[in-house]
């Protein structure tokens, strides 16, 4: 059993809503947290996957995932700045 597909059913109605707009009704889920999810293009994001298959992120597991990636840019500029602080404390004691 796939526990990345498994959704919980309202006893409300019979149709599911979507977690992030809470308007449109769940067509798909998300492959990281499995909350359900229309397909509005605010709503989730949509990867191309092995095997010819998509991958589908909700807005917040994106966020999530965003702000954990660091720009290659900055990652330079901090080696750089560690290297030259260590070289200069070596120099002055």
């Amino acid at each position: 059993m796939n526990d990345t597909y498994t959704r919980s059913f309202s006893l409300e109605c019979d149709k599911e809503k979507c977690n992030e707009c809470k308007s449109n009704l769940v067509f798909i889920s998300c492959n990281k947290c499995a909350s359900g999810l229309c397909l509005n293009h605010s709503c989730c994001w949509e990867f191309p996957h092995y095997y010819n298959t998509q991958y589908y992120l909700c807005n917040t597991c994106y966020t999530y995932i965003d702000n954990k990636l660091i720009n290659y840019d900055q990652l330079l500029i901090y080696n750089f700045i560690k290297q030259n602080t260590i070289i200069k404390r070596r120099h002055s004691c």
